[in-house]
């Protein structure tokens, strides 16, 4: 879009629009706009396991393998379905959360980072 300072004798400069190419990014806009309205609802939201079932919970992690989960109305959880998923200083601890069905639901693991090393030596 072209925009022209314009000066006015009583205002100053004024910006005036190129209308040709002010329509095209209308067009553009609109396209955009649809494009985002065609985008699945959970594809932007996050998984929330208090509508889930225990086991579609646990399904769920077990195939994506790592998975933030929402699991109270200002809370969200990141659970693995095993070490790999975790960094290498990391052990997976078993964890439950709460699910539809379920008030303690074992639906994987969460990393955790230890306390102590076993194999560091402090002196």
């Amino acid at each position: 879009m072209s925009v022209v300072m314009e000066k006015t004798w009583k205002t100053g400069f004024v910006p005036k629009c190129d209308v040709r190419r002010s329509g095209r990014l209308m067009v553009a806009l609109s396209v955009l706009a649809a494009g985002l309205a065609l985008v699945p609802q959970e594809a932007a939201a996050r998984p929330d396991a208090r509508e889930m079932t225990c086991r579609q919970a646990q399904d769920l992690v077990r195939r994506s393998g790592a998975v933030v989960v929402t699991t109270g109305i200002f809370s969200y959880e990141r659970f693995v379905s095993g070490k790999r998923w975790c960094e290498n200083w990391e052990t997976p601890r078993p964890a439950t959360t709460r699910t539809s069905d379920a008030p303690k639901c074992a639906i994987g693991f969460k990393c955790v980072e230890p306390v102590f090393s076993p194999t560091r030596r402090d002196r």
